[in-house]
């Protein structure tokens, strides 16, 4: 009776978006293609992002404007959108091609976009800085919002390197740049910037629920990334999140679920082709040399070569398909509720959420709780104030399913298991492959997906409170200070009867490990900003400021061993046989300036420089500049763009040259560390210390040199009041 209180827009965009699960994971995938065009040239246009709405399948087209996309179904909405152009939706209605043609987004053009420390208006930008609204991406049932980027900027790669629920993804802005010092984007949430440093288990950005972000810019090229100095080599994402509005309460609830499954499995041998596979196979090796040593031309009994399993063929069936046995139908849901509003002079926003994806491989789900408060007030004429919190849980349950071989990855296993073998007997014991006469030992996949015990936690608060205060007339100080709180902890346990013959003995030592990690990052920063038009003609916006940065991370890792029985997984039911104990830190003192001119925003001009203070680095080389210029020239503004205002509605020819740099090395490599060597001294062992690295005083960053030079037009159809000039229809 509860389903009763739900409105009837809720129950359709639930229907509709548990449709849309199943449609992407069960139905057939029909191929669809076509090509996209300008609407003002005719022209294909290079780029453009073509995404399945409601989904994370999508493409690019190519250098023609062409794109071929696999739909599930042949049904869905397929949604086109390009950097200045109005995004299109067009359904795809069984169609197998689709062309369309984009048209210009002249109000694009005003719009005002973040960048390091400010904004600016579009058209006034001169580095490469790519946007993507909320708008855009809150369809899209993803579990972070870096999965979300996917093909929704040009330039920025998003791969999946890993299925694991919660797991990250990787991301590139322009490519790989560098081979040892990391290639992963500096993420800026609000002003604080964070390292990427995931692996497997953690993903710090699945921290953050999608659907409080409000916009995200990327920032491509040195002029836009040289703010942010040793760290903007690989780019800057910069994610703002949503904030209260002046107005009525509003209260928002957002909720949707779907389904996955896996669509394409591999197609492997069934029992009966695999054991004629098997008799085939021992009946060539006899033949081409089944001999004795002393007697190769000795004829012996095929038979005893083959197992009994495969002596009569013919009572051989199909027999197990074994990712049929692992995988299953996987559910994904979302919760949120939001609550906005507040008057001229306090503005507010409070949500939370609840997340859930089940794996689609069984025992395996990622789930998350989040909360935000965003507030800011105008304490007086000249005083605003704010803080921004988000605290969070994540917690995962899982097993390693990407090993390269069949003993570390579930998934290749389960692709080597035999498929003669049931999951279970009729007895309930489940099948294994640790005794058959095949050469190899294999245990079964579903019973270690039952037994095997991985849980991850990670409870973080990230937060800031700010200050601005007008001294003058365009003239402003602006102080914040942000704290970013972590502990997660990885707690594994493998029961004795998993491992080589376990199941057949029941011999297997049981262990157990637990991993924490305890950290905290705070940041300072405290900037001067300039803002002021002369004479209707020039305009001018200088910055100046310094930050402090500092993190500090405690690890803690215990192994044990021996437990009685496999009841009590904690460690302390066991014997502690190992461990380990490590504390790193880093500082980074900045200072940083930048100056944008415009005439008549006309003529645009932007010089910025950073200097970064280092603790990772040697004693002379902890201090690094990153300077960068940039220009503009506004064509469409002169005098004689003028007679083709109607066909070219902004023209603008940019160019920059720049240094950034990549600070991502081990936090003490520049020292020489010591690591445990027993040594033999006398007729005892004794314990000692050896060198394991080098000492390096010149270790210093990575710097990337870039010159970047492009052409932005913002076209539309009409006629041109020049004669023979006029634009496709």
């Amino acid at each position: 009776m509860k389903a009763l209180f739900l409105s009837h827009a809720l129950y359709k965009a639930l229907t509709l978006i548990a449709v849309m699960g199943l449609s992407t994971s069960v139905l057939a995938q029909v191929p669809v293609s076509g090509k996209v065009t300008a609407q003002e040239s005719g022209s294909g246009l290079p780029g453009v992002n073509v995404l399945l709405k409601g989904t994370t399948l999508g493409t690019t087209t190519n250098a023609d404007g062409q794109y071929t996309l696999s739909i599930p179904g042949g049904g869905g909405t397929l949604v086109f959108s390009f950097i200045s152009y109005v995004t299109e939706e067009v359904p795809v209605n069984n169609r197998s091609v689709i062309d369309i043609s984009l048209v210009p987004d002249i109000k694009a053009l005003n719009e005002v976009v973040v960048v390091g420390y400010g904004t600016q208006k579009r058209g006034d930008v001169t580095g490469s800085v790519a946007s993507v609204s909320a708008e855009k991406i809150r369809n899209i049932p993803a579990a972070g919002l870096d999965q979300k980027l996917a093909g929704q900027l040009a330039g920025v790669q998003v791969s999946q390197t890993n299925g694991a629920p919660g797991a990250g993804v990787t991301v590139r802005v322009r490519g790989t740049g560098s081979i040892g010092a990391g290639n992963e984007p500096l993420y800026v949430i609000d002003g604080f910037p964070i390292e990427q440093s995931y692996d497997h288990d953690f993903n710090p950005l699945n921290t953050i629920n999608p659907g409080d972000i409000e916009s995200i810019e990327v920032l491509k090229d040195a002029s836009a990334t040289a703010i942010y100095g040793s760290r903007g080599a690989n780019g800057v994402v910069l994610i703002t999140t949503k904030t209260g509005k002046a107005g009525a309460a509003k209260i928002e609830l957002d909720v949707y679920t779907g389904l996955q499954e896996v669509i394409n499995k591999i197609d492997l041998m069934n029992a009966r082709e695999y054991a004629e596979m098997s008799v085939e196979a021992r009946n060539r090796a006899h033949v081409q040399g089944g001999g004795s040593a002393t007697d190769p031309n000795e004829v012996r009994d095929v038979g005893n070569r083959i197992p009994p399993a495969f002596q009569d063929l013919s009572g051989i069936g199909e027999g197990t398909d074994w990712q049929d046995a692992i995988f299953r139908v996987a559910p994904t849901q979302n919760y949120m509720l939001t609550a906005s509003g507040g008057t001229e002079k306090t503005r507010y926003l409070i949500s939370g959420s609840y997340f859930r994806q089940e794996g689609i491989v069984m025992a395996t789900g990622f789930d998350r709780f989040t909360a935000r408060v965003n507030l800011d007030a105008d304490l007086s004429k000249k005083l605003r104030a704010g803080i921004n919190l988000t605290p969070s849980l994540t917690r995962g349950n899982g097993i390693n399913t990407e090993g390269a071989t069949q003993n570390d990855g579930i998934i290749n296993l389960t692709l080597n298991m035999f498929p003669n073998l049931p999951v279970q007997y009729e007895d309930g014991t489940y099948s294994n492959g640790q005794n058959t006469d095949f050469g190899v030992n294999l245990e079964n996949p579903v019973w270690i997906l039952k037994n095997y015990h991985e849980k991850r936690r990670q409870l973080r608060l990230l937060g800031t409170v700010f200050a601005e205060y007008a001294i003058l007339e365009g003239l402003s100080v602006r102080s914040s200070f942000g704290v970013d709180l972590g502990n997660r902890s990885t707690h594994i346990f493998r029961p004795n009867v998993l491992g080589a013959g376990a199941q057949l003995r029941g011999s297997a030592p049981a262990r157990g490990s637990l991993a924490g990690i305890q950290s905290y990052n705070w940041l300072n920063e405290n900037t001067l900003t300039y803002t002021r038009t002369f004479n209707n003609a020039h305009s001018i916006t200088a910055l100046a400021g310094f930050t402090a940065q500092r993190q500090y991370n405690e690890e803690l890792l215990m192994n044990a061993q021996n437990f009685p029985n496999n009841f009590v997984p904690t460690l302390g039911a066991g014997q502690i046989n190992g461990g380990d104990h490590a504390i790193t830190e880093w500082t980074l003192l900045s200072y940083l300036a930048r100056v944008n001119y415009a005439f008549k925003s006309k003529y645009l001009f932007t010089g910025t420089i950073r200097r970064d203070g280092s603790s990772r680095f040697g004693p002379g080389v902890r201090w690094g500049a990153f300077p960068s210029v940039s220009a503009g020239w506004r064509l469409s503004e002169e005098a004689f763009m003028r007679g083709l205002s109607p066909v070219v509605n902004d023209l603008k020819l940019r160019g920059s040259y720049g240094l950034t740099g990549n600070n991502r090395i081990p936090v003490y490599g520049h020292l020489g560390l010591l690591q445990a060597s027993n040594y033999v001294r006398g007729t005892a062992i004794t314990p000692g210390l050896a060198p394991a690295t080098l000492t390096n005083r010149n270790l210093s960053w990575e710097k990337n040199r870039q010159l970047d030079i492009g052409l932005e037009a913002a076209l539309s159809k009409g006629e041109s009041p020049l004669p023979g000039i006029t634009t496709a229809k």
